[in-house]
């Protein structure tokens, strides 16, 4: 989805880069969907991992980028998170065969959330979208990310959006299932 075409699903909303002043929304609504998601049984859906004060790191970082859309009236449609850092790219070294090349070569696709009253629009792909093309403009040649099988409409969007399943693996500590899904999005 391009800018032009989310524009059209939500008329006058507005696309920028994570402040530190938006993490509380953010945080907030990451916060929420983790719960709903325990409540209905199902937190392995949602890994919130970070505590506060290392979610609210990412907004104020070199080696992340934070996207936040929002209403015309300011309320949080929903957020995305890349970076560089994290244990989590170790994970990837075995499966991407010239993942030292740089150390800007992967990139992780953190997080990405929308708001409920929001879901359903395609919004997550346009997300994937600007936060692989900042990628490529830092010079990665590939993205990855985890999700857990039981996601249906993230795994689904992971695909549609070329990813690839690269391994299925239990997290450490929850010991809930993930797949890590890689995308080569640079020539």
């Amino acid at each position: 989805m391009t800018r032009d075409q989310f524009q059209t699903i939500l008329p006058g909303a507005l696309l920028s880069i994570g402040t530190p002043d938006d993490a509380t929304d953010c945080l907030r609504l990451r916060t929420d969907t983790t719960a709903e998601l325990e409540r209905r049984g199902t937190p392995q859906l949602c890994l919130a991992q970070e505590s506060p004060e290392e979610f609210r790191a990412f907004f104020d970082d070199d080696e992340s980028r934070v996207l936040v859309l929002r209403t015309p009236t300011g309320e949080l449609v929903g957020f995305g998170i890349a970076t560089y850092r994290g244990e989590s790219l170790q994970n990837f070294r075995p499966l991407i065969p010239d993942f030292d090349e740089s150390p800007r070569n992967v990139v992780y696709i953190k997080l990405i959330q929308v708001a409920p009253a929001f879901r359903g629009r395609g919004l997550q792909r346009f997300f994937f979208s600007e936060l692989e093309s900042w990628a490529r403009k830092q010079g990665a040649s590939y993205a990855t990310g985890t999700v857990s099988p039981d996601n249906i409409p993230s795994v689904k969007n992971f695909l549609s959006r070329g990813y690839r399943e690269a391994e299925r693996f239990k997290h450490e500590p929850t010991g809930y299932d993930r797949i890590r899904m890689i995308k080569k999005i640079k020539e």
